[in-house]
Protein backbone atom coordinates (compact mmCIF):
# COMPACT_ATOMS: atom_id res chain seq x y z
CA UNK A 1 0.00 0.00 0.00
CA UNK A 2 2.56 2.30 1.39
CA UNK A 3 4.62 1.65 -2.55
CA UNK A 4 1.31 2.52 -4.20
CA UNK A 5 0.82 6.27 -2.47
CA UNK A 6 4.65 6.87 -2.99
CA UNK A 7 4.02 6.21 -6.87
CA UNK A 8 1.53 8.25 -6.92
CA UNK A 9 3.58 10.98 -5.45
CA UNK A 10 6.11 10.62 -7.42
CA UNK A 11 4.31 10.02 -10.90
CA UNK A 12 2.70 13.41 -9.94
CA UNK A 13 5.89 15.43 -8.50
CA UNK A 14 4.06 15.84 -5.18
CA UNK A 15 6.22 16.75 -2.42
CA UNK A 16 5.21 14.37 0.64
CA UNK A 17 6.63 17.20 3.10
CA UNK A 18 3.39 19.11 2.04
CA UNK A 19 1.36 15.87 3.56
CA UNK A 20 -0.51 16.91 6.82
CA UNK A 21 -2.52 13.99 7.42
CA UNK A 22 -3.86 10.82 6.47
CA UNK A 23 -7.23 8.91 7.09
CA UNK A 24 -7.40 5.25 7.26
CA UNK A 25 -9.74 2.38 8.28
CA UNK A 26 -8.87 0.22 10.91
CA UNK A 27 -6.69 -2.60 8.80
CA UNK A 28 -3.41 -3.54 10.09
CA UNK A 29 -2.26 -3.06 6.57
CA UNK A 30 -3.35 0.57 6.97
CA UNK A 31 -2.52 1.29 10.83
CA UNK A 32 0.00 -1.43 12.07
CA UNK A 33 2.57 -0.56 14.11
CA UNK A 34 5.43 -1.91 11.84
CA UNK A 35 4.26 -2.01 8.36
CA UNK A 36 0.99 -0.24 7.82
CA UNK A 37 0.75 2.48 6.16
CA UNK A 38 0.85 5.31 8.49
CA UNK A 39 3.93 3.90 10.29
CA UNK A 40 5.50 3.84 6.56
CA UNK A 41 4.48 7.39 6.10
CA UNK A 42 6.01 8.38 9.20
CA UNK A 43 9.24 7.31 8.76
CA UNK A 44 9.49 7.76 5.25
CA UNK A 45 12.85 10.46 4.83
CA UNK A 46 10.56 12.47 2.11
CA UNK A 47 7.30 12.76 4.82
CA UNK A 48 6.25 15.34 7.01
CA UNK A 49 7.90 13.71 10.43
CA UNK A 50 4.52 15.33 12.31
CA UNK A 51 2.15 13.65 9.74
CA UNK A 52 -1.31 13.47 11.73
CA UNK A 53 -3.29 10.13 11.47
CA UNK A 54 -7.14 9.98 11.55
CA UNK A 55 -9.16 6.47 11.92
CA UNK A 56 -12.62 6.10 10.81
CA UNK A 57 -13.59 9.53 11.16
CA UNK A 58 -17.18 8.82 9.05
CA UNK A 59 -17.93 5.88 12.13
CA UNK A 60 -17.55 8.58 14.54
CA UNK A 61 -19.90 10.90 12.71
CA UNK A 62 -22.28 8.38 12.46
CA UNK A 63 -22.55 7.42 15.81
CA UNK A 64 -22.44 10.79 17.20
CA UNK A 65 -25.73 11.07 14.73
CA UNK A 66 -27.63 7.66 16.24
CA UNK A 67 -26.65 8.65 19.89
CA UNK A 68 -28.25 12.47 18.99
CA UNK A 69 -32.15 11.47 19.83
CA UNK A 70 -32.57 15.00 18.11
CA UNK A 71 -30.85 14.22 15.00
CA UNK A 72 -32.75 10.64 14.48
CA UNK A 73 -36.07 12.15 15.12
CA UNK A 74 -35.90 14.56 12.48
CA UNK A 75 -34.38 11.43 10.55
CA UNK A 76 -37.80 9.52 11.03
CA UNK A 77 -39.80 13.11 10.41
CA UNK A 78 -38.02 13.54 6.58
CA UNK A 79 -38.26 9.71 6.23
CA UNK A 80 -42.02 9.86 6.80
CA UNK A 81 -42.67 12.43 4.35
CA UNK A 82 -40.50 11.31 1.91
CA UNK A 83 -42.49 8.11 2.26
CA UNK A 84 -45.72 10.06 1.74
CA UNK A 85 -44.75 11.76 -1.47
CA UNK A 86 -42.94 8.81 -3.30
CA UNK A 87 -43.50 5.39 -1.61
CA UNK A 88 -47.09 5.50 -1.13
CA UNK A 89 -48.51 6.94 -4.72
CA UNK A 90 -46.68 6.79 -7.51
CA UNK A 91 -49.28 9.50 -9.49
CA UNK A 92 -47.99 11.71 -6.37
CA UNK A 93 -44.56 11.57 -7.15
CA UNK A 94 -45.33 12.03 -10.79
CA UNK A 95 -47.00 15.03 -10.10
CA UNK A 96 -44.14 16.08 -7.17
CA UNK A 97 -41.66 15.32 -9.81
CA UNK A 98 -43.70 17.60 -12.29
CA UNK A 99 -44.31 20.20 -10.04
CA UNK A 100 -40.53 20.35 -9.10
CA UNK A 101 -39.46 20.66 -12.87
CA UNK A 102 -42.00 23.29 -13.12
CA UNK A 103 -40.72 25.61 -10.65
CA UNK A 104 -37.01 24.92 -11.41
CA UNK A 105 -36.41 22.97 -8.17
CA UNK A 106 -32.67 22.67 -7.53
CA UNK A 107 -33.54 18.89 -7.41
CA UNK A 108 -36.05 17.05 -9.48
CA UNK A 109 -37.28 14.50 -7.14
CA UNK A 110 -36.26 13.32 -3.73
CA UNK A 111 -33.94 10.50 -2.82
CA UNK A 112 -35.44 7.23 -0.45
CA UNK A 113 -33.78 6.38 2.51
CA UNK A 114 -31.98 3.34 2.49
CA UNK A 115 -30.90 1.56 5.94
CA UNK A 116 -28.14 -0.66 4.72
CA UNK A 117 -26.46 2.22 3.26
CA UNK A 118 -25.84 4.47 6.17
CA UNK A 119 -24.39 7.31 4.49
CA UNK A 120 -27.35 8.47 2.14
CA UNK A 121 -28.92 9.37 4.91
CA UNK A 122 -26.84 12.84 4.87
CA UNK A 123 -27.36 12.70 0.95
CA UNK A 124 -31.27 12.63 2.14
CA UNK A 125 -31.53 15.22 4.24
CA UNK A 126 -29.63 17.85 2.24
CA UNK A 127 -31.60 17.09 -0.89
CA UNK A 128 -34.30 17.37 1.45
CA UNK A 129 -33.80 20.47 2.63
CA UNK A 130 -32.43 22.60 -0.55
CA UNK A 131 -35.84 21.97 -2.08
CA UNK A 132 -37.89 22.28 1.18
CA UNK A 133 -39.81 25.61 0.56
CA UNK A 134 -40.58 24.20 -2.51
CA UNK A 135 -42.01 20.66 -0.93
CA UNK A 136 -44.15 23.03 1.50
CA UNK A 137 -45.66 24.75 -1.47
CA UNK A 138 -46.93 21.23 -3.46
CA UNK A 139 -47.85 19.95 0.32
CA UNK A 140 -49.73 23.19 1.01
CA UNK A 141 -51.19 22.13 -2.70
CA UNK A 142 -52.46 18.87 -1.56
CA UNK A 143 -55.68 17.54 0.82
CA UNK A 144 -55.22 20.21 3.98
CA UNK A 145 -56.11 17.02 6.71
CA UNK A 146 -54.04 14.75 4.85
CA UNK A 147 -51.09 16.67 4.68
CA UNK A 148 -51.23 18.38 8.43
CA UNK A 149 -50.64 14.50 9.24
CA UNK A 150 -47.11 14.79 7.60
Amino acid sequence: MSNAVMDYFDKDDLDLKKLLSVTTDGAPAMVGAKKGLVHLLRTNAKCNENLFSYHCIIHKTVLCCKLNPNLESIMQEVIKIINFLRAKSSLKHRELKIFLDEVDAQYDDLLLHNNVRWLSKGCVLQRFFAILEDLKTFLFNFDQILTNTY
